[in-house]
């Protein structure tokens, strides 16, 4: 990063007051509303009750890690909340000056009432990863406690976590409990001035924190949902009076380098299988005001790692781990004596102690795989293994010629028609020869029934109806000992339902006056009975004109939603019959090659609230390609997407007349995804008939993901003059689409291996001989990854007395980043490569050294 300090502005990221433009996100997310600068549009709340926590661990601990029982949805004590300042502690209500925040466990009057009764309320915002693996979400919050100073478990308490609401399993979490001694508080005597009069305390002991960053890591995967949510309680219900309330603000807006942030503890993944074991754990140091705190490694408030079974705690904390002040790690030594003779399957949780100023700031993390009981067992000891060829079969009656198919296949080869009866046998093959596996499934089609066989398998026999016609799938998720196992799909059509319509006469053609593509089509009547009400649908990102309908057709109705235009002919077609022709010309939105597919649907009945009755279940698709109309009036050349200076991706093209006329000026949108990115502009000099305008630059917005696609069109203007008329012509050029580069800092080591051969990063790779595996050493050579090429994980070990593994980053050749993720000068580091397709990749280590990797 000295090499290159342009890099910070990327990393050290951070936010000035009352500004709402140079906000960046955490993580590959799609989060909705997260500034908050309005409402809590996009949110979700809930209200329970914390019931008595004493014997728990710490208060945080009552929140389950999964979803938790007992909480009925509603704000009526989450608030939406201006800036302004605190009515009890001096804390802002908003970070940096924004212009709303979240306001939690308080009612919307004023933050306080007498008897809470244990009140608890959550804070939920849901959001969708952009792609798989580990990735962060962040979020700023400022928090006020009262501090009763009772037993553990039983105070005010506010807890962050990320579940996956998926699968119903939480992946990360902190909380803080209000207990006197956490010097990340301050403590402070207050005074509400709300305080009802019928209430006995004027004068309150509490602590309050200001405004603080704080991240939640977590393995995201693109197939699941996720949502970051925040409990906030008082005091246990038991004892009533006690209160607490938090803001929140900034959520999937990352953490600037002189924000105040929370420790964090995070243990590693373990071996289930593995009988003796070393559990350990990363660490982060608090940081309050610039200055760090300090991991207490013994005493009573040492680092302890507990065994749990179904949540709750096997024997005694486990004390003596091994630290690592430099790397931060803490590690301890397991084996079965720890676990006091119980069997099954575990879970490890750790707790660890900072001091901080004068006081003492607490960190906690559980489990190291996530899901119940999956961080080790004293079962037989199984892993998972592969599938076997999945088979499809008819039954009871229905013919079908026997098939396999591999997993995330299309069954296209073998009809399945609705009313026939048919089975699928999927068998996943544990590691271990006397493993057998269990399953779960989800499927979206009636009339399944399954079955499981002696040898392992699992049949799951279906009979399709009307309602599954279409696309269907049947998704089944292995276990080995309790470890879930990659799932297998197979998707399959259900066919032989009634079809209303058929399109009949379908061409595209060139329009000779406008150069554009133009459709064509019939619908005929499959019913047996006359219908006249027509249901198109086109594609809303297209633009396109009505060129002609059927004798006497007009358009009744237009869905808001998708974009249905409903004709009525003006007779009803009999059985047979066609209803000639429709007729559209596509004005823009489209590309050469692209497949454009319309939907088509009949209805039987139209009724005067807007209704159309007895349609097809399912659309009939009819698709076009589009051709290249030499007669497009424009056509976009040279394009191109860039990295410049700045690390900003620059979108250049140039466009080509087609016309008889100059063109003065240009319009571009991006089509077919959000989010929007308009820009114009004008071509000076204006642009003769058959030439090229100037090169036309634009800076593709940092909201547009790297790695993603980009579609844009233009509409190209100019002026027709005729004696008594001017006006502004408009017509579409071609649709382009490229691919946005991620834009990252290229180092400039060269590559060397353990022989004489070097190499760049367009070069090959140099090698060591390790066993039969090969390694990459990059220069100078205090970093090692290993091995390379691989078919299963990646080291990266660092040999560095003074600077370790600060940042691990992993992108395809195309430039998308597919990981990354942060360390604290750690010296040996693993990517799990088994999830990332066979290629080549570009590694990047401390955004300094770059080299190929290659996964087989």
């Amino acid at each position: 990063m000295e090499s290159h300090p342009e890099i910070k502005s990327v990393f050290d990221y951070q936010i000035t007051p009352n500004s709402s433009t140079n906000k960046s996100r955490a993580g590959a997310l799609v989060c909705t509303n997260g500034t908050l600068e309005a409402n809590l549009t996009g949110f979700n709340g809930a209200q329970g009750v914390f019931s008595d926590g004493t014997g728990l661990p710490s208060a945080c601990d009552f929140i389950q890690t999964t979803p938790q029982p007992g909480m009925t949805n509603g704000f009526s004590n989450i608030s939406w909340v201006s800036n302004g300042m605190d009515p009890i502690a001096p804390i802002a209500r908003t970070h940096n000056g924004s212009l709303g925040a979240a306001r939690i466990n308080s009612s919307a009057g004023a933050p306080l009432d007498c008897f809470r009764n244990g009140r608890m309320n959550q804070l939920s915002m849901p959001f969708t990863p952009t792609m798989n693996g580990s990735q962060n979400i962040s979020f700023s919050f400022a928090l006020l406690l009262e501090s009763p100073g009772h037993d553990v478990g039983t105070n005010p308490f506010f807890v962050a976590r990320v579940i996956n609401t998926t699968t119903g399993i939480e992946e990360s979490r902190f909380c803080i409990e209000s207990t006197p001694n956490n010097s990340f508080f301050v403590q402070a005597n207050l005074h509400d001035p709300n305080y009802p009069a019928q209430c006995i305390d004027t004068i309150i002991p509490m602590q309050y924190v200001n405004w603080t960053c704080a991240t939640l890591n977590f393995d995201g995967n693109v197939n699941n949902t996720y949502a970051i949510d925040f409990f906030v309680a008082g005091c246990h219900n038991q004892a009533r009076g006690h209160f607490g309330y938090a803001y929140v603000d900034d959520i999937c807006i990352n953490c600037g380098i002189n924000d105040d942030k929370l420790p964090s503890v995070t243990l590693q993944p373990t071996d289930t299988c593995i009988k003796n074991m070393i559990v350990c754990a990363n660490y982060t140091l608090p940081v309050k005001g610039g200055v760090a705190g300090t991991l207490i490694t013994a005493g009573s408030n040492q680092p302890t790692l507990r065994i749990y079974h179904n949540g709750v705690q096997v024997g005694a904390p486990i004390t003596g781990g091994i630290v690592d002040l430099v790397n931060k790690t803490i590690c301890f030594n397991i084996s079965p004596a720890n676990l006091g003779g119980a069997t099954g399957g575990f879970d490890f949780g750790i707790k660890v102690n900072f001091t901080l100023g004068t006081g003492i700031v607490p960190a906690s993390d559980l489990n190291t795989n996530t899901g119940l009981n999956n961080d080790y067992t004293t079962n037989l000891c199984c892993s998972c293994g592969s599938w076997t060829n999945i088979l499809l079969t008819g039954t009871n009656g229905t013919v079908l010629t026997p098939a396999f198919y591999t997993c995330g296949t299309t069954v296209n080869n073998r009809p399945i028609i609705k009313g026939g009866s048919y089975q699928f046998r999927f068998k996943f093959n544990c590691a271990g020869s006397t493993c057998t596996p269990t399953y779960t499934f989800s499927e979206n089609i009636n009339g399944v029934v399954t079955s499981t066989l002696a040898g392992g398998a699992i049949n799951i026999n279906f009979v399709p109806n009307q309602q599954d016609c279409g696309l269907r799938s049947i998704t089944v998720t292995p276990s080995c000992g309790g470890i879930p196992c990659a799932p297998c799909t197979i998707c399959f059509p259900v066919t032989g339902c009634d079809e209303c319509i058929e399109p009949v006469n379908k061409t595209i053609t060139c329009s000779p006056s406008t150069g554009k593509p133009v459709i064509n089509f019939c619908l005929k009547n499959l019913d047996p009975v006359p219908v006249q009400f027509f249901g198109i649908t086109i594609p809303t990102n297209i633009s396109f004109t009505t060129l002609a309908m059927p004798p006497g057709a007009i358009l009744l109705y237009t869905n808001p939603t998708n974009g249905m235009r409903v004709y009525r002919t003006l007779n009803p077609i009999a059985t047979g019959d066609s209803a000639c022709s429709f007729r559209f010309q596509i004005d823009g939105g489209i590309y050469k090659n692209q497949q454009l597919c319309i939907e088509l649907k009949r209805f039987t009945l139209f009724d005067q609230y807007g209704n159309f009755l007895n349609c097809c279940i399912d659309p009939i698709p009819l698709c076009f390609t589009i051709p290249d109309c030499s007669d497009d009036c424009a056509d976009i050349v040279n394009a191109s997407i860039s990295c410049n200076y700045a690390n900003q991706r620059v979108l250049s093209f140039q466009v080509k007349n087609n016309t008889a006329f100059n063109l003065t000026g240009y319009e571009s949108v991006r089509i077919g995804a959000l989010p929007n990115d308009n820009f114009a502009g004008f071509f000076i000099p204006t642009v003769a008939p058959g030439a090229l305008s100037q090169v036309i630059n634009h800076i593709i917005p940092s909201t547009i993901p790297s790695g993603s696609s980009y579609c844009f069109t233009n509409t190209v203007h100019y002026l027709y003059y005729t004696p008594d008329h001017v006006c502004d012509t408009i017509c579409y050029s071609d649709t382009l689409c490229l691919t946005v580069p991620y834009c990252g800092v290229i180092g400039t080591d060269t590559i060397k291996g353990g022989g004489n051969g070097t190499s760049t990063i367009g070069g090959g790779l140099g090698k060591n001989s390790i066993g039969n595996n090969e390694a990459s050493v990059l220069e100078p050579t205090n970093l090692l990854i290993y091995p390379n090429p691989t078919d299963g994980m990646l080291y990266v070990e660092s040999f560095d007395a003074e600077q370790g593994i600060q940042s691990i980053r992993l992108q395809d050749l195309t430039g998308r980043e597919i990981y990354f993720k942060r360390f604290e000068n750690t010296k040996l580091e693993k990517i799990d490569m088994q999830k990332f397709p066979s290629g080549m990749y570009i590694i990047n280590i401390n955004e300094e050294k770059q080299m190929k990797v290659i996964k087989k």
